[in-house]
């Protein structure tokens, strides 16, 4: 199935640029070819190529599915910004293609950035859907500092330390609204995690050894995934 993200399915639909290049030129689809839409949304649409121009390509809707390759549980993960942005934007695509509801990109005390490439982040989170067959993309919210991120609500938090004594995988419940508080390159302050644990969030380990912060948070997405299969 080639997919294709456009922001609004209507009755006729023109790809984007960088769409219909890739639809036109490295695909190699032409006129009358049924290739499939999605929105970002959760719907998809069986399309039928009626323009085969690389500079915008049309399309005709035939038919949409609802909910198609829905994530089914809600999991929200808190990642501090990294020095390196290809770090950042790995993370996204992995937990994009794993299946993940939202990402909140943090400050905290040892964090060394303070902006990010929005821009960059929604094209990441476009072809990992694409990849994936997940017809609704992750929302990416706003920086946020720790405080405010403490303050979202879940039916079950956690903060991934090296050093806790129970499992993520054995305190994880199917089924319930999940947050993550991943920790940066430089770790988490003993402030920090005090304002965490006393905003409900639960101290858990994610492996035996120490992972990187972008890989702790891969492992987390990927263990609350296959809780919820």
């Amino acid at each position: 199935m080639d997919l294709f993200y456009v922001e609004k399915i209507s009755n006729h639909v023109t790809l984007s640029a960088d769409q219909s290049r890739h639809c036109v030129k490295v695909l190699r689809h032409r006129k009358g070819d049924v290739i499939y839409i999605f929105d970002g949304q959760g719907h998809l649409a069986k399309s039928r190529i009626i323009a085969d121009d690389p500079r915008g390509v049309v399309v005709e809707v035939l038919s949409v599915q609802d909910d198609y390759g829905h994530v089914k549980y809600d999991l929200t993960v808190g990642m501090p910004l990294l020095k390196k942005a290809e770090r950042f934007e790995w993370f996204v695509e992995k937990a994009t293609e794993i299946g993940i509801t939202a990402i909140v990109p943090l400050i905290t005390r040892y964090t060394e950035k303070s902006k990010l490439r929005l821009e960059r982040l929604m094209r990441v989170t476009i072809a990992a859907a694409k990849q994936s067959l997940h017809t609704v993309l992750p929302e990416i919210k706003p920086i946020m500092n720790l405080q405010q991120f403490v303050k979202l609500p879940a039916e079950q938090k956690f903060i991934a330390l090296c050093h806790a004594q129970q499992k993520l995988y054995d305190l994880a419940q199917a089924g319930k609204s999940t947050i993550i508080l991943i920790g940066p390159e430089g770790g988490f302050s003993s402030e920090e995690i005090d304002l965490a644990e006393a905003n409900g969030f639960v101290p858990v380990r994610l492996a035996d050894s120490r992972l990187r912060a972008e890989t702790a948070a891969v492992v987390a997405t990927t263990l609350i995934s296959h809780k919820n299969l």
